[in-house]
């Protein structure tokens, strides 16, 4: 027994029946690797519609804090708690954000194919000890424990079917990623095509909310979740995913549900996007190209991000979170990273390639404009701050620059045209902004903002 048990050990530590590394993995491994030396102030909990549907670099670079996405496919309410008790012995949180489709009907016992294959890899990914232990009997029948625990025992058909999968993890080296890395997964980047709009046209919508129930295992989960968090100090917040306003009928009856259960039972805030849905703002191009589970595109993810933030922004419990602004390492470790120059101030260096500020025109001043570099893409973008701006008529202005400058290397001069960016919408500004690509400013010579609606299309 004593040779059995060493030779699944080793045979499980060398990860011989290993799938390759996903996201799941990658996201236990970020969380533990974040935490050495940094404090999260804002966990999210939820399933795929979370890790595709928030930002969490985007949402640190808004309120000044660090986010983290503890996120799990197929994830129900009871994923959310047990995940949770884990993440608590790493972080201490100021607020936890649940998204609310995982208080759903699912029963741990019930789940089979993909759920439960989910399952073992959210399982396997995690790393306390005591707290799988807790968990095990909660997720898993007892005839499932060995394959929980083991992945040789739960994949040792690699053997027969896979030996291609056992070859490549022999060759596998630790690689090094000091990248930074939040919980969030880019699954989708193109929204609903006419194919799938026809599709709601003859078909209707693909869910009825009168249909979305929750079990009496996930309400149970839900007390749990709540239990352990008062217990902690640590404020919960509510929120939902959104899916396209086609895809579900009878929503009212299911936030009536939700309503009651969280704001009314329990006093907490709910923030429903789908309840509340901004259809000006959220078009087809925000949805995964679906008529069955649907998630969020990026654009629609930055839509829901900065919706999110500023509903926690301006909530009551807002009160007990930092502001890491004032906090130079902060800065350091967001600079340059997705959204960091649309929510903070482009400063001049290895990022921000040009930046002129307080450039005063006819009817308003311009705030910064700036080109920088963002990850992988070079961005022009203005900030004009709001006060000068009717809501009304923001998505109707562009800011139209003559700028000289090198275009793949050659002097020119030319006109460029921002339009409104209605994917980030900071606090104070809004922006105006377009892909750089091969350009490099080297002076503004004139700038107006024009309402496109009014002017020509050239100053």
């Amino acid at each position: 027994m004593i040779v059995v048990l060493g030779t699944v050990y080793y045979l499980d530590a060398s990860k011989l029946f290993s799938f390759d590394e996903d996201h799941v993995e990658k996201r236990w491994d970020g969380i533990y690797k974040f935490t050495n030396e940094n404090e999260i102030d804002l966990l999210i909990l939820g399933n795929s519609k979370t890790y595709c549907g928030i930002n969490p670099k985007t949402m640190s670079s808004i309120l000044g804090l660090n986010t983290f996405v503890l996120a799990t496919p197929n994830g129900s309410l009871s994923q959310c708690y047990y995940n949770l008790r884990e993440g608590l012995t790493i972080c201490k949180p100021k607020i936890v954000a649940i998204e609310v489709s995982t208080l759903n009907s699912t029963i741990m016992a019930d789940k089979e194919g993909s759920g439960k294959s989910f399952l073992y890899k959210d399982f396997d990914a995690r790393r306390n000890i005591y707290e799988k232990v807790i968990t095990t009997p909660r997720w898993f029948d007892i005839e499932e424990y060995a394959f929980a625990w083991s992945t040789s025992i739960r994949n040792h058909n690699f053997l027969f079917t896979n030996t291609e999968q056992i070859e490549k993890n022999k060759e596998k080296t630790e690689v090094v990623n000091n990248k930074l890395y939040l919980g969030r997964y880019v699954r989708f980047t193109s929204g609903i095509k006419d194919s799938i709009l026809n599709i709601y046209e003859s078909d209707g919508p693909a869910v009825d909310g009168d249909s979305l129930t929750i079990s009496d295992e996930q309400l149970n989960s839900l007390q749990l979740l709540i239990d352990l968090l008062e217990d902690n100090n640590i404020q919960p917040v509510f929120f939902t995913i959104p899916v396209y306003k086609d895809h579900i009928e009878n929503y009212n009856t299911r936030y009536e549900l939700l309503s009651n259960l969280i704001e009314k039972k329990y006093g907490y805030e709910l923030f429903d996007f789908q309840q509340f849905y901004q259809e000006d703002m959220l078009t087809p191009d925000c949805f995964e190209n679906t008529y069955g589970n649907q998630h969020m595109t990026y654009l629609g993810s930055l839509i829901v991000t900065y919706s999110l933030s500023d509903s926690i922004q301006n909530s009551t419990n807002s009160a007990g979170l930092p502001n890491r602004k004032a906090d130079q390492v902060w800065h350091n470790m967001f600079y340059g990273e997705e959204s960091y120059f649309y929510n903070n101030p482009m400063i001049l260096g290895n990022k921000v390639l040009f930046v002129q500020n307080e450039i005063v025109t006819e009817n308003f001043t311009i705030k910064e404009v700036g080109i920088v570099q963002e990850e992988k893409v070079k961005i022009i973008m203005a900030k004009i701050p709001k006060s000068y701006i009717l809501e009304s008529e923001k998505e109707d202005l562009e800011v139209r620059m003559i700028v000289d400058v090198k275009l793949k290397g050659k002097p020119q001069r030319i006109q460029v045209n921002l339009p409104f960016n209605k994917y980030h919408i900071p606090g104070e500004q809004y922006i105006y902004s377009i892909p750089a690509n091969d350009i490099e400013f080297i002076k503004i010579l004139q700038t107006k903002v024009v309402n496109t609606k009014l002017s020509a299309p050239t100053i």
